[in-house]
């Protein structure tokens, strides 16, 4: 609305805005402020930071809808692919469907008492995962074979409803389907909203997917492919994270006229998985040395990605959660002696993740009523990058039952600094930085 205080700020200095008139000319100021603010044109993928693998992705798409560009590419031939695994959802530390053939070993091991003797479904059954893993591809297809296979269309769509439905990450105890990543969401939505047909071209089982592709990625079904299948047309763009990828994204590129390829590269260990070369999954090498020689863009998860997850998808809390951290400092207060604030992190699990929940008490010392405490909390996520510093780490806390969210950013292991609300630090010679404490958050002085 700095438009409407604009025009309104104009009108009262030239002495025009009195009486009944400032009551008319303020509602018309705003409804045209608001009029102005709507006609803005939005930002297609707010969860990017600026750089060229975002920019590449919007000039790309600029150049390739815009009629008379030299690159312009007509609807029925804006084709896109993408890979699922580690692409568009994670994939560490096994891949989703090798989870639920896993979760469907022990609901069919009362049919099976064979399995408690025969491996590798022995192992599965008794949690020995590093076995499991040893069995390398050759366990893994045995146990996809005996827990998919002759089981009907319709049923074994129902199983991965329910599964997918219920199932938890072991890490982040987030649905599976909500280890979906945010900046690629906006990457889909943006390719849609300029005429794109985009399909899921997967490694993995087409069946597995497509009973629930729609309802997160809004992708039709019948656009789920396998590696093998063929889409009918060359893709203009192709997205994926892998070598298992590179023959898509080298088809991708190899046609006539403007083509776009893209590589998420997992390169954030704090917020996700940072993991290439000597992977066991999603293992990025050759890829990875060809793209630069190639003109395939890559995307830096850590230095490109604002959030990784969904804001709503928020680890749930739990009971047992995990301290994280605890800090306290005073922070200046307008008309009392100081704000005397704690702050405690935790987490839903022993392995940090990139989001959590908080607990904050702020004590308003001196103040004409006498010290007066306020207890709220909430649940943070971590950001990556500020205006001026692209690779610092922020924590954004929303609060629970309220339009409140603050910025603090990580200060070494020590400290967290407040920022305002462009996520730019206060300038000012007050402080703003609240220190790890051990134990529980001292008492205000």
């Amino acid at each position: 609305m700095l438009w409407a205080e604009h025009v309104w700020n104009d009108l009262a200095s030239v002495g025009v805005v009195t009486g009944v008139l400032r009551r008319v000319l303020l509602l018309a100021v705003i409804a045209l402020g608001w009029a102005y603010s709507r006609s803005t044109p939005t930002d297609p993928l707010p969860s990017w930071n600026d750089g060229d693998a975002r920019q590449a992705i919007l000039d790309f798409v600029a150049r390739v809808t815009r009629e008379g560009s030299p690159d312009f590419v007509p609807v029925a031939e804006r084709i896109a692919t993408f890979d699922n695994d580690g692409t568009l959802w994670g994939e560490q530390p096994v891949y989703a469907q090798a989870a639920f053939a896993l979760d469907r070993v022990k609901a069919m091991a009362p049919q099976h008492p064979e399995w408690q003797q025969k491996q590798p479904f022995k192992d599965v059954l008794e949690g020995d995962m590093q076995a499991v893993a040893a069995s390398g591809e050759r366990g893994l297809r045995e146990i996809m074979a005996a827990t998919h296979v002759g089981t009907k269309t319709e049923a074994f769509e129902a199983l991965v409803r329910e599964w997918i439905g219920t199932a938890r990450h072991p890490r982040t105890r987030r649905r599976y389907t909500d280890m979906v990543y945010q900046p690629m969401l906006e990457v889909l939505a943006y390719l849609r909203s300029n005429g794109f047909k985009i399909f899921v071209v997967s490694g993995g089982g087409v069946e597995f997917m497509r009973p629930w592709v729609e309802r997160v990625y809004g992708i039709p079904p019948e656009q789920v492919v396998g590696v093998h299948q063929r889409i009918g047309r060359r893709p203009i763009l192709s997205f994926g994270n892998s070598d298992g990828d590179f023959e898509m994204l080298e088809w991708t590129t190899a046609g006539r006229g403007a083509r776009l390829a893209l590589i998420v590269h997992h390169t954030d260990a704090e917020r996700e998985w940072a993991y290439d070369r000597t992977s066991h999954v999603g293992q990025l090498a050759r890829a990875l040395d060809e793209a630069p020689k190639r003109g395939w863009v890559l995307v830096d998860m850590r230095r490109d990605w604002k959030i990784i997850y969904p804001p709503s998808a928020a680890a749930p809390q739990e009971a047992g959660a995990f301290l994280v951290g605890r800090y306290a400092g005073m922070l200046p207060c307008a008309d009392c002696r100081g704000i005397y604030t704690s702050l405690t992190l935790r987490v839903s699990g022993r392995l940090q993740t990139g989001a959590g929940t908080f607990s904050l008490s702020e004590e308003y010392l001196d103040t004409p009523e006498g010290n007066r405490r306020f207890d709220t909390s909430g649940r943070w996520n971590i950001l990556r990058g500020t205006p001026t510093d692209l690779d610092t780490t922020v924590y954004q806390l929303d609060f629970d039952g309220v339009n409140r969210t603050i910025y603090v950013r990580r200060v070494g292991d020590q400290a967290l600094q407040l920022l305002d609300r462009e996520q730019r630090a206060i300038q000012s010679a007050a402080n703003y930085t609240l220190t790890r404490t051990n134990g529980p958050p001292p008492a205000a002085q």
